[in-house]
């Protein structure tokens, strides 16, 4: 009897335990890392509030720009695997060639922007300057380091 009682205890005990495990897991705040960002494009439409007839010429303008923009990106990829992978100093010839391409990236862009821009309204087109100033100041601004000053070097 005494062994059936403990066998009765230990069971309970072990479903209580699964059953607050399995509340601290889907009740557990969300990690910082764990949700991504939204996509561009949707924080594009979103805050411009494109209308349907402006997604559907904005669909293939973005198509197009990533196609471009990821083909230059390809086209990189062996220069700076080139020039990363020398034991001697840094090659000019091949940094130049890697700028030249970064340069048609941001032209590409700039490009691209300026197309959106030509399908929005005036008002959309002060939202799309504000969105796009955001945008470049969050590029532009340094990356602070967990556990490191600021100024620290």
């Amino acid at each position: 009897m005494r062994n059936s009682g403990l066998k009765y205890l230990v069971a309970i005990a072990l479903i209580i335990n699964a059953a607050t495990l399995i509340f601290f897991w889907y009740n557990r705040p969300p990690e910082e890392g764990r949700r991504r960002p939204p996509r561009p494009d949707r924080v594009l439409i979103e805050e411009l509030k494109l209308d349907d007839k402006q997604q559907a010429i904005y669909a293939p303008l973005r198509e197009q720009h990533h196609q471009t923009h990821d083909s230059l990106l390809k086209l990189m990829a062996a220069p700076r695997q080139a020039l990363y992978s020398q034991k001697q100093g840094a090659n000019d010839t091949i940094i130049h060639q890697i700028g030249l391409l970064q340069e048609q990236i941001e032209r590409v862009t700039y490009d691209h922007f300026m197309e959106v821009r030509k399908l929005c309204t005036p008002e959309q087109q002060v939202q799309l300057d504000v969105l796009l100033g955001k945008t470049v100041q969050i590029i532009l601004t340094p990356k602070k380091k967990k556990g490191r000053p600021e100024n620290e070097h």
